[in-house]
């Protein structure tokens, strides 16, 4: 078989593995969900900030609302129920900005517990409240043990029960604005709002501010809108409508672009800008912070090493009697005086051993030595040097000291 049919060959075979492959396997796009963006997660409003800049608003969303005094440059201002105002200084800025001609949409806090008020609804007269849970429990058909059940009254009241989406069409909000549209609206009816010029028309109201509209859903108002000045407020009771999950629901986004239809310049209050801890405590406890640190810093230094190697301690070990004698010794005979230190030491044991020996006055001085002798077990003669000769060297005075303390403490164990 020469080269050439190898080679075709080869890319005949090539060619049908391609065919096969081709034939067999079949390529498709399968997407998968990655949940929301993370700018999506950060600004719950940015489906709506992009709906009104298809509209040509000039849009965007900030946190805290300092950043943004002086407002001159704002038309509308939406401040939501997680960017409340935390000051009334900010909320007198705000007033005075409205009686200039802009134009504030503002959501009050969630209230769930609490009945409270912020300045600006106490100034406007206007009451947030919380309605509850309405639970309706539905009592089911009951019968005795001996009376029957009519016929078809289960189905009859199977069929009479509202369903799911009938419940949630009830709980809707329906209005016609005032250039005729009829809108529909899934306000949150947890939550409503009041002012004592609804259930009384002849109410006066503050000077420079009038109710001019509101929309209601079975007696419970969710919007209202006042005139202030040359501006307007809007209030809502909650702004999930206008959220990244519900914007696209009923007419909520219609809503929303006829609340700011003449507004060119829009801001969006998404959240409080809190400082964090480490700015709070700075600017409140700055002084503990540098004794701490300074602390810390002497700390470091204590327990680290130092620039040269750890020194070992030194070891903690009693000396025996014979090198504690040796270093008295040492110790007399480098000052001079060991003499006067033998005679001292040789008067106290002579003294001991009259004591402790029975008969040792009445000994001569061969006796008395070989009586120490065997106390001692030491060579009479060395005993003998011992209490008689003055040493010449360094050796000779630790020696005779070291048998004159050996016989003191025996002696006074006797």
């Amino acid at each position: 078989m020469n080269k050439n049919t190898i080679l075709l060959a080869s890319v005949a075979l090539i060619i049908l593995l391609a065919v096969c492959f081709f034939s067999l396997f079949e390529s498709y796009t399968e997407e998968q969900t990655t949940g929301w963006h993370e700018s999506a997660r950060r600004n719950p409003f940015l489906a709506a900030e992009k709906y009104l800049n298809s509209y040509g608003v000039n849009i965007s969303s900030s946190f805290g609302l300092q950043k943004l005094f002086p407002l001159n440059d704002l038309d509308t201002l939406f401040i939501s129920s997680r960017g409340n105002i935390i000051s009334d200084s900010q909320e007198s800025k705000l007033i005075d900005w409205v009686n200039q001609g802009g134009h504030l949409i503002y959501t009050p806090t969630d209230f769930t517990t609490s009945q409270e008020s912020t300045y600006l609804l106490d100034w406007l007269e206007v009451e947030h409240l919380f309605n509850g849970y309405d639970e309706e429990l539905d009592e089911p058909f009951e019968a005795s043990e001996t009376e029957e059940i009519p016929k078809g009254a289960l189905e009859e009241q199977l069929n009479t029960e509202p369903t799911d989406g009938e419940m949630y069409q009830e709980k809707l909000t329906r209005f016609t604005t005032g250039d005729g549209v009829d809108l529909t609206i899934s306000f949150n009816d947890y939550y409503r709002l009041t002012h004592p010029s609804i259930d009384n028309p002849d109410y006066q109201n503050r000077a420079g501010i009038s109710l001019t509209q509101y929309v209601s859903s079975d007696n419970d108002i969710h919007l209202m809108e006042f005139s202030v000045g040359q501006g307007r407020i809007t209030l809502i009771t909650d702004d999930e409508i206008w959220q990244n999950t519900e914007i696209d629901l009923h007419d909520n986004a219609y809503l929303l672009s006829t609340l700011t239809k003449n507004s060119q310049v829009l801001r969006l209050i998404i959240g409080s800008d809190m400082p964090s801890l480490w700015i709070l405590f700075w600017r409140h406890a700055s002084e503990l912070l540098i004794s701490m640190s300074v602390l810390l810093v002497l700390w470091l230094c204590h327990v680290a090493r130092r620039f040269t190697p750890a020194k070992e301690p030194p070891e903690m070990h009693r000396r025996s009697q014979g090198e504690h004698i040796h270093a008295i010794a040492q110790y007399h005979w480098q000052q001079g005086d060991p003499l006067a230190l033998l005679d001292e030491l040789r008067e106290k044991v002579q003294r001991m051993a009259e004591v402790k020996i029975t008969g040792f006055v009445r000994l001569d001085q061969s006796n008395r030595f070989k009586a120490l002798s065997e106390i001692s077990k030491i060579d009479p003669n060395k005993l003998l040097d011992a209490f008689f000769i003055d040493p010449k060297d360094e050796s000779t005075f630790t020696q005779v000291t070291r048998h004159l303390q050996c016989l003191e403490t025996l002696l006074r164990q006797r």
